[in-house]
């Protein structure tokens, strides 16, 4: 019934939490739910001073919600809040997460985020540390702006706003689609390297660096892609686009790396 703060060793909760539109405070660790069906609602805050063990479908606040140290998973779950802080390591224990709100991945470069299935994030996020891993799909929904050398690691990543990389780097192991509109330009990079299939519907890739693409890269709409040197090590699509090249390009490493239908 009033703003509150939980102060102790471990805060453990083995049912649902009803917020009441007040703020939760857990000054210490906090383990939220024995079952997926423990939710947390109603809160206008929640901040976390310790490790979090989420072990529920849904964490929801009406504002942010920030985690001071590890998260680990115990189910998938959907934190819903204005902007969800990670200021550790996320663990996902072999399960999927999604943001629904803005979402900030650490504060130094080890908080690297791994284990889980899938990241969904709805709205913009902003990347602080050197990896993150899912066995499955990473979709962005709003813009992703890097603030360290990043590689993401899953089978598709998907940019569905702009990229800003702030002078830092981008590997992204798996497939890559960049943009959903032509307005959705990567931006920023010193380097960015693709190890799996490319489709760019934005009208602009730029780095200061090198840009590789190590497998097939589809135009989804006319592009100019801006480095050093840009090189393919595999065919390229043109899907009936124009691609500009603003800097050196490298056009395969074997015969059978064709480019076709610009």
């Amino acid at each position: 019934g009033a703003d509150t703060n939980l102060a102790g060793s471990t805060v453990t909760f083995n049912n649902p939490v009803v917020g009441g539109t007040h703020a939760l405070t857990i000054t210490g660790n906090a383990v939220f739910g024995d079952d997926p069906t423990d939710t947390v609602t109603g809160l206008t805050t929640l901040h976390v001073t310790g490790t979090t063990a989420i072990n529920t479908t849904n964490v929801t606040s009406s504002g942010t919600q920030t985690y001071d140290d590890t998260v680990t998973l115990g189910a998938d779950t959907n934190l819903a809040g204005s902007t969800v802080t990670f200021n550790n390591p996320v663990v996902g224990g072999t399960h999927a997460l999604t943001i629904t709100g803005n979402a900030v991945f650490g504060n130094a470069s080890t908080d690297t985020v791994t284990g889980l299935t899938t990241l969904d994030v709805t709205s913009t996020s902003n990347i602080n540390t050197t990896n993150v891993t899912t066995s499955s799909t990473q979709t962005y929904d709003g813009q992703v702006t890097l603030g360290a050398d990043t590689t993401l690691t899953g089978s598709t990543v998907n940019f569905n706003d702009p990229v800003v990389g702030a002078n830092h780097a981008l590997q992204v192991s798996g497939n890559a689609v960049f943009g959903n509109a032509p307005t959705d330009t990567v931006t920023g990079l010193t380097t960015l390297h693709v190890t799996g299939t490319t489709t760019i519907n934005t009208a602009s890739v730029s780095s200061t660096g090198t840009q590789t693409y190590d497998d097939t890269v589809t135009l989804g709409v006319d592009t100019n892609l801006a480095g050093s040197t840009v090189t393919f090590n595999n065919p390229v699509v043109g899907g009936t686009h124009a691609l500009t090249i603003t800097g050196n390009a490298v056009f395969g490493n074997a015969s059978t790396d064709t480019v076709t239908g610009l």
